[in-house]
């Protein structure tokens, strides 16, 4: 389909949008750096000789996603949606699996990696089904379906979990990305209960001594 030509009005704006927008840095999960940068400079040039922009080709811009520090994924998307609007006849998105980022963050999903809290967390084995479901989930396009999974508790465990602040913050930037809003606070399963009588006394001295 060919692109409606820009208007000097579309132009302006889109500019302004490049020439002023500054990402935050986060430490995890972030798109790299080098990647958003390029992609920035190389779309000022277009816009900037009056080449239009492919509003379709925007919603499938994918970045690489940083094991260190990087730009943070959901300023950047949110970015690629006001770059969508400021073109003419375009509206920030279409079907739900056409958004921009859906795709990126399937990608996010299949290569996150969380930090083990040797003193208790989410039970890694619950988690990884979790995030094995969820590609599949976002591929059937049932909204109803990802608001229940968006808000799925995990079961506690006593030693090697998942750093249950990584999870959440993971969580909370599915939610955002992919509903807009964040997320009412999840349900988690109440932590086993520490057995009584001699047993019940080591675990807890096995607790203090890993602390320390």
């Amino acid at each position: 389909m060919t692109q409606p030509s820009p208007t000097p009005g579309h132009r302006e704006r889109s500019l302004t949008l490049i020439d002023e927008v500054r990402f935050r840095m986060v430490r995890r999960h972030g798109y790299e750096v080098d990647d958003v940068d390029s992609w920035l400079d190389r779309l000022r040039i277009d816009v900037a000789e009056d080449r239009p922009i492919d509003a379709e080709k925007l919603r499938n811009t994918y970045f690489r996603v940083s094991r260190g520090r990087g730009y943070d994924a959901i300023a950047v998307d949110d970015f690629i949606d006001s770059l969508i609007v400021a073109q003419p006849g375009q509206s920030p998105h279409g079907d739900f699996t056409d958004r921009p980022g859906v795709a990126r963050l399937i990608e996010e999903i299949e290569n996150v990696r969380f930090a083990i809290d040797r003193h208790g967390g989410y039970d890694p084995r619950g988690v990884e089904i979790w995030l094995g479901e969820l590609p599949e989930i976002l591929a059937d396009d049932d909204p109803e379906l990802l608001q229940m999974t968006l808000t799925e508790g995990f079961q506690v465990t006593n030693k090697n979990g998942y750093a249950a602040e990584e999870v959440d913050r993971f969580v909370d930037h599915l939610t955002v990305s992919l509903t807009g809003r964040m997320p009412p606070p999840r349900p988690v399963d109440p932590e086993p209960e520490t057995p009584s009588g001699v047993e019940g006394l080591m675990t807890k001295l096995g607790r203090l001594f890993s602390r320390g």
